[in-house]
């Protein structure tokens, strides 16, 4: 397990892995009073390229032109090549006159540095905010987000092709989030999920309000569809927050119900699903994240928040049909933390041919000191 360089104030939310020897990875900073190079809210969005053992940082700030202070929160990043990476969340304008305003927040890599971007001119100054995204190609990328209409919270699917973004009001309510940061990654209800296999096929997942279902966001090239996933008889809640395609007719997407993390696959237009087996002291398990590399193998990493009334990491791996689960060390030892921090695991990716990335937080609560990490798996 290894921590970002500027760990202190690093939370890392997504990860993708185009090749075994790079991987980006982008997140937030996080609150720790220690660091004093922010002003109380001006926190920057974070991005690194991890090349072997090479982290190189690029943080971003921006300004708004006026005395605004401004909350950025990278929650997603794909990355179509080694020399191509989108990363999408969001920004909390806070004005003293007018209060939080979300705004898009979108970056690319070029192959060298990072590029920010503020809200694409079709958004029409909507108040909306990225949660995923998937990248096909490096002329196209599919996101998903959630937007404020008549003060509601609505899901939106968009396309990004040839440096334009096109997008959709779904007909999908989504939970009002507190603060930019604690969505989608920390709301079991607000996580989305995308995975494109070109510019023509994508599947999304979105979990409705309040844990009644997870629609299906399909995209066939020229408009997008909405189908519900199934629910498993009597089963009262499943809620999928991550999505992986391997071919167009094959996905797997992962996530939870009331009391077990749960595991999907698309096999053309059906659904089949299982519970990822658990010990049981694990109490309310969820996966967060999955990758796949191929048709019968895919690695999945996910929380739970009572083992007992703490928050320890797992992650899963499917071979062939079946699934196995393995604890994640439930406290960190190696870098520069105090005794007690906790490994929770937010996302994963699995490069073509090689290992897997694992990335999350590692923290102390109840005291609220939070440090982003990277763990590998092979």
């Amino acid at each position: 397990m290894a921590t970002t360089p500027r760990e202190a104030v690093m939370e890392a939310q997504a990860v993708s892995c185009p090749s075994s020897s790079m991987c980006a990875v982008v997140g937030e900073v996080g609150v720790d009073v220690s660091d004093l190079r922010y002003g109380p809210f001006d926190l920057p969005p974070v991005a690194y390229i991890v090349n072997g053992s090479s982290v190189v940082e690029s943080t971003i700030n921006f300004s708004t032109g006026s005395s605004d202070l401004r909350e950025d929160n990278l929650a997603s990043v794909s990355c179509a090549s080694t020399s191509f990476c989108m990363a999408v969340g969001g920004t909390n304008v806070i004005s003293p006159t007018v209060g939080r305003v979300e705004k898009p927040l979108w970056m690319i890599y070029g192959g060298t540095s990072w590029t920010a971007f503020g809200a694409p001119s079709e958004f029409k100054e909507l108040p909306a905010v990225f949660t995923s995204v998937s990248c096909a190609t490096t002329t196209f990328c599919s996101a998903l987000g959630y937007l404020r209409v008549n003060s509601q919270y609505q899901g939106f699917a968009a396309t990004w092709s040839a440096g334009t973004w096109s997008y959709q009001i779904l007909p999908l309510s989504v939970n009002q989030p507190e603060s930019i940061w604690e969505y989608p990654t920390n709301s079991p209800d607000g996580t989305t999920g995308i995975s494109c296999i070109s510019a023509s096929h994508c599947e999304g997942v979105q979990p409705l309000n309040g844990g009644t279902g997870t629609a299906l966001i399909g995209w066939n090239g020229t408009k997008w569809s909405v189908t519900m996933v199934p629910r498993v008889p009597h089963e009262t809640r499943i809620t999928l927050t991550s999505i992986a395609c391997v071919t167009l007719t094959r996905c797997y997407a992962v996530g939870s119900n009331t009391t077990s993390a749960v595991a999907a696959t698309l096999n053309g237009a059906s659904w089949s699903q299982r519970v990822v087996p658990l010990a049981s002291r694990y109490m309310y398990p969820r996966l967060a994240g999955i990758s796949c590399r191929s048709f019968s193998s895919c690695t999945a990493v996910g929380v739970d928040d009572n083992v007992p009334k703490e928050v320890t990491s797992f992650a899963a791996t499917m071979s062939g049909t079946s699934w196995t689960t393995t604890a994640l060390a439930p406290e960190i030892t190696s870098g520069t933390f105090p005794p007690g921090f906790l490994s929770v695991m937010r996302g994963v990716s699995c490069a073509p041919g090689g290992g897997c990335t694992a990335v999350g937080i590692a923290t102390n609560e109840p005291f609220a000191s939070e440090y982003g990490i990277l763990q590998s798996h092979p």
